[in-house]
């Protein structure tokens, strides 16, 4: 009976062990949790609008810059030595075609290093940039690398400046935010084509004037990004495995809008490919490099 009382008075070094060892699993557990989760300065603070606003700016002033350029660039091309219609078509096909290929590129680089901001930069960086150049261009294919390297900048930017837009505000308000970046965008791409054209007809200005203007727009776009943007990039989850919840993405429901979205895609087409009239043609010739005063 005693030698039952005492088997009974020892515990199991085993159990011992376990019970020591369960605060301390907690432990561990809740700072895993806590590891996946934002970290409070990466929150996006509730109701902040300041990097959406200053996005928005950003793609205002640029949109100014492109519009100036591309608004005379079709005419500008087909007036260039080697200049075609042919080659109007491969220039732009080529730069679009990059554009749309190279956001799957820097989505996974702006995820996977959670840089976003300076990924941003970059990509607004080489387009204004090179789009005034197109004042220096003289032939087509000097037009053909330039317009490819614009449109390189904004295969850059795009995505992470998206994601940059997205993790800067709460999920109840992104709707808001990106359309306030949208109208914003919109705006600057209404009055670029009007001051290019009251630059040519009030200032008598050429073309390439204007590409040279451009600059300006362009310039004040990368001071916004560099003084007033913020980089916001979230906490990462464990470890980066880029199309990680991509199956769950694409649900019914967004396939069927991915369809729609690709039916209509058929039927768009770039403005370059407008018919030109005559007059169209005669602008080129006059803003030809052989028709420029030396």
């Amino acid at each position: 009976m005693a030698e039952l009382d005492r088997d009974e008075g020892v515990q199991d070094p085993d159990s011992q062990t376990d019970r020591a060892s369960k605060p301390a699993r907690a432990c561990h557990s809740r700072k895993q949790h806590n590891n996946l989760e934002p970290s409070v300065s990466s929150m996006p603070e509730e109701g902040s609008m300041r990097n959406v606003y200053a996005l928005g700016a950003v793609s205002f002033f640029t949109d100014v810059s492109s519009e100036m350029v591309f608004s005379l660039l079709p005419v500008f091309i087909l007036g260039l030595p080697g200049g075609n219609r042919a080659l109007l078509g491969l220039i732009e096909g080529t730069a679009e075609a990059l554009s749309y290929g190279l956001r799957a590129v820097s989505s996974y680089f702006s995820d996977r290093f959670r840089k976003r901001k300076a990924i941003v930069l970059t990509g607004y960086a080489l387009s204004n940039v090179v789009k005034p150049l197109f004042a220096v261009a003289s032939t087509a294919l000097d037009a053909f690398v330039i317009r490819v390297a614009d449109r390189v900048g904004k295969g850059v930017r795009t995505a992470p400046r998206d994601a940059l837009i997205s993790e800067s505000i709460p999920g109840g308000r992104r709707g808001t935010a990106f359309g306030v970046h949208r109208a914003l965008d919109q705006l600057g791409a209404i009055l670029g084509p009007v001051i290019a054209s009251a630059a040519m007809l009030a200032l008598g200005m050429t073309a390439r004037d204007v590409f040279w203007l451009s600059l300006i727009p362009g310039t004040a776009a990368l001071i916004v990004i560099l003084f007033f943007v913020q980089e916001r990039a979230g906490g990462a989850g464990g470890e980066f495995r880029p199309l990680e919840g991509l199956r769950g993405v694409l649900t019914a429901d967004f396939s069927k809008l991915l369809l729609v979205v690709g039916l209509f895609s058929l039927g768009a087409f770039y403005f370059s490919f407008v018919p030109r009239t005559r007059g169209s043609s005669a602008s080129a010739r006059r803003s030809s490099p052989s028709s420029t005063p030396s």
